[in-house]
């Protein structure tokens, strides 16, 4: 109701809400059912301690950022380079 209302007193045409409902219906909610669904199939296979510090490599495999010589020193030393 906010879109409706907010639209309402700038005097803005149109249905904003139902347009604003169909967006977050057709789009936004499937994506979060997906999401849903991964963790649910991750559950039966998840541990008490699980986290990025477990899987260091797989995590830098898929970082965005490029690896920096501060964490390849730490992989030299056998040590786990910091996640940022």
């Amino acid at each position: 109701d906010s879109i409706r209302r907010r639209t309402a007193e700038k005097a803005i045409p149109g249905d904003w809400a139902a347009r604003a409902e169909a967006i977050v219906n057709a789009g936004v909610l499937p994506a979060l059912n997906r999401q849903a669904d991964v963790f649910k199939a991750a559950q039966p296979t998840a541990v008490h301690d699980a986290g990025a510090a477990r899987r260091t490599g797989e995590v830098h495999a898929f970082r965005l950022v490029p690896f920096d010589a501060i964490a390849w020193l730490s992989l030299e030393r056998g040590e786990s380079p910091a996640l940022l």
